[in-house]
Parts: C-alpha cells; sequence; structure tokens
C-alpha cells in the first residue's frame, strides 16, 4: 500500500503484485481482512505525531506481525548539534578549507558564521523523528509482543520496531 498513485503503479507493473492505493491512518481495508506482515518503512515520519498512536492501532488490527522502521527521536540540543556540525562542514567546503584545516581556522569559520539552528527549526525537524516507547506500550497493552532494536546509517539514526501476536 502507498499514498501515491504513481508509486503503486510502478511498484504493481515492476512486481506484478497487488498494491493499494491508502493512507496508513485511514486504512481501505476491512478489518476482518488480516495480513500475515505489515511493513512500514519510514512511514510514520509523514505522520503527525499526535495520529501516530492511532495510525499504530489502527495497524495492529489488520497484522498479523508488524515491522516499523523509522528515524529515533533525537533530544532538540542533538538535532541543534548535528545542524551546527553540517552547517560548519558546508563552509568549509565552499570557503575552500581543506580536510585538515586547523582548529584555529575552524573556529574562525563558525565565528563568522551564522549558525544558529532556531529552536522552531530544530522542533520541525524532531517532529519528523518517531518517540517509539509510546508505540510499544500501546501494543503490549493489545496483547503483542514488541522489540525495539536501534541502528545508525550514514549518520542517522534509526529504529526497528518489530510486533508479534502473542
Amino acid at each position: 500500500m502507498d499514498s501515491s498513485i504513481k508509486l503503486a503503479r510502478n511498484l504493481k507493473s515492476r512486481t506484478g503484485e497487488t498494491v493499494v492505493v491508502g493512507d496508513a491512518r485511514n486504512l481501505p481495508f476491512d478489518q476482518k481482512q488480516k495480513f500475515g506482515l505489515v511493513l512500514m518503512n519510514e512511514v510514520l515520519t509523514h505522520i503527525k505525531p499526535s495520529e501516530r498512536l492511532k495510525t499504530i492501532i489502527n495497524i495492529s488490527k489488520i497484522g498479523n506481525s508488524i515491522v516499523v522502521l523509522d528515524r529515533k527521536q533525537s533530544s532538540l540540543n542533538e538535532i541543534i548539534n548535528k545542524e551546527r556540525r553540517n552547517a560548519v562542514a558546508k563552509l568549509e567546503i565552499l570557503s575552500g578549507v581543506k580536510e585538515k584545516s586547523t582548529a584555529r581556522t575552524r573556529k574562525k569559520i563558525r565565528e563568522n558564521s551564522d549558525l544558529r539552528t532556531s529552536l522552531s527549526s530544530a522542533k520541525t525537524i524532531q517532529s519528523r523523528t518517531v518517540n517509539f516507547n509510546p508505540l510499544k506500550r500501546v501494543l503490549e497493552k493489545n496483547g503483542w509482543q514488541v522489540e525495539l532494536q536501534d541502528i545508525e546509517s550514514r549518520g542517522t539514526k534509526y529504529t526497528i520496531l518489530t510486533a508479534k501476536r502473542k
């Protein structure tokens, strides 16, 4: 299932499988219909934080197993520091500073540049990350066996939630 008609058509043409266009927040399936596995790869990132619990509850009604992979929630400080590091790296590239520049040169670049990431910007970035603990609790409360695993890929932190009906 995908919310994009174009992506769904592409997937169907490549796999020959049935692809449904829909939205995870409002599933186009009868809740009596069950799937062996529901895989959500970076889906919750695109759903408002206030709608994520409802979404996972809806998904749990149609799946026997669930796997969710999404960006792990970061603190505002972690986000601001990462944005600052990225800004410094971009400035170094743009200013022609080589990889092995001196600490003094790096400090000068930082001082002469506006590297402040606004709190509202950091909050926007944070809203695109997922706090898995409430999702885990609601699934366990509804009789699911749930495991969380943190991984990192290319500097981005992810969490994998796996859940099976008990």
